[in-house]
């Protein structure tokens, strides 16, 4: 049997493990359904694989790490998502069809750890293998950057196991994302008589906001 085939075979155990993990909703910002969200993949990988991560703790924001090996494989990837506490109960049903699955963070990046962590049990769980998950990409890496860094440093590869839109292929490496702050001038609601230009023409003044912006997939 070849390794597709394995995986092959255990489509239907991956498809129920995406969606319970989806089913944990990690908006970035809640550090509580952050660790419930980490507790739900270590103990998946755990069983998985038959080896604990190291459970990482930084400013109350959880990682989980399997090492792998010095100059081994890491496979890096994020349990937080963009969708906020509640999205779940809004969704569109059913989550699950014949051929797709549809819930917050399926795509973004939940199928693929699931994904990870299968190929790495169907390859017996190599120690020159590892995973690293953080919490916070959504926001732009900023508490586990470090750690990202430091892992990345001592493995030989690091590949990312996030999805891609249909024929967009490999994802390469780009200099084009950052953190972007957007700030408004104060303008009187009603400047005298030119009222087309105050501020209640709210579609010419956009909210303050931070967020990341992503260019490189």
């Amino acid at each position: 049997m070849t390794l597709l085939d394995h995986l092959t075979a255990h489509t239907e155990e991956m498809t129920r493990a995406t969606l319970e993990l989806c089913q944990v909703e990690s908006p970035s910002h809640d550090v509580g359904r952050l660790a419930e969200v980490a507790e739900h993949a270590a103990d998946l990988g755990t069983s998985l694989l038959g080896r604990t991560p190291q459970w990482i703790s930084e400013q109350d924001r959880p990682a989980l790490y399997w090492e792998p090996l010095q100059g081994g494989v890491l496979l890096l990837g994020h349990l937080d998502t963009v969708w906020p506490a509640g999205t779940l109960a809004r969704w569109p049903k059913p989550l699950r069809t014949s051929t797709t699955l549809s819930c917050p963070g399926v795509f973004d990046m939940k199928a693929g750890i699931v994904q990870g962590l299968y190929a790495m049990a169907a390859l017996s769980a190599p120690p020159g293998c590892g995973m690293l998950l953080t919490t916070d990409e959504e926001i732009g890496s900023p508490t586990s950057r470090p750690l990202i860094e430091k892992a990345a440093a001592r493995a030989g590869a690091v590949l990312v196991l996030e999805a891609s839109a249909d024929g967009a292929g490999t994802c390469r490496p780009s200099t084009r994302r950052g953190l972007l702050r957007l700030r408004r001038p104060h303008r009187h609601p009603h400047p005298r008589d030119r009222r087309h230009h105050g501020q209640h023409r709210a579609r010419q003044s956009p909210l303050p906001c931070r967020r990341t912006c992503h260019h490189a997939c």
